[in-house]
Order: C-alpha cells, then sequence, then structure tokens
C-alpha cells in the first residue's frame, strides 16, 4: 500500500484530543495527567503513537500501539510490559486502509478512554429524580 491516507485527519484528531485532555485537566476533571499520547510520528512503514504523561510507565507497567505499513493491509500493532510479561510487538487487529485504524485508534485508545478518565462537574443523582 506505501502511503498513510488520512495521516493528516489522525494528526488533526489527536491535536483535538490532547488539547481537550489538557483543557479537563486544567479544570481538575481528569483523573489522570494529560494527554495520554504524544503527537504521532513515521519511523519508515510505521506510525509510531508514543505515550504521553496519561500513559506513563506505571505499577501496572506500559503499553505502546504503532501502525504498520505491511504492505497489503495495516495493522495496530501494541507491545509493552505487564507486571510479570514483556510483550512484544505484535498485531491486535488489522485494517485494509490506514484511515480505518486511525479512527479505530482515536475512538478505542483517545475518545473512549478521556470519557472513562472524565470527572463531570455535575452528574444528576438518580435516586433523588
Amino acid at each position: 500500500m506505501g502511503e498513510f491516507a488520512g495521516l493528516t485527519d489522525f494528526l488533526d484528531a489527536m491535536t483535538y484530543w490532547n488539547a481537550v485532555q489538557r483543557m479537563l485537566a486544567s479544570d481538575g476533571r481528569f483523573t489522570t495527567k494529560a494527554p495520554l499520547y504524544e503527537l504521532p510520528h513515521l519511523d519508515g512503514r510505521r506510525l509510531m503513537i508514543p505515550r504521553g504523561p496519561g500513559s506513563a510507565e506505571n505499577s501496572e507497567g506500559y503499553t505502546d500501539y504503532s501502525i504498520l505499513d505491511e504492505s497489503d493491509r495495516y495493522s495496530l500493532r501494541i507491545s509493552g510490559r505487564t507486571r510479570k510479561d514483556i510483550r512484544p510487538d505484535r498485531p491486535k487487529s488489522w485494517f485494509g486502509h490506514f484511515d480505518d485504524a486511525a479512527k479505530y485508534f482515536v475512538g478505542a485508545h483517545v475518545a473512549e478512554i478521556t470519557r472513562m478518565f472524565h470527572k463531570p462537574s455535575t452528574l444528576p443523582v438518580v435516586n433523588l429524580q
């Protein structure tokens, strides 16, 4: 395939979510450090997605992500360390197009995790209604 079609959109989405995470953190409404990921960069046929302060190594370990151009498909790859094991670079999922892999990563690993760490300022108490 040899091209990262949609890379600009992916970088824009990562920039947007980093800004959201930083804004929530500055308001005290983000329960971890921000951002979760730094801006990605190309390393040959691999797009590296570096961990940010919110995904730093801790007692549980760490996970690194990248998207690899494998000529006929793109793979979202993970590596890292858990409490007991070192996980080698291995594919987590495959996609026919880079933009599909990028959308999946932003949705599942950035936007959804941001929502999980978001501490809303007010929530209605259901028991009182």
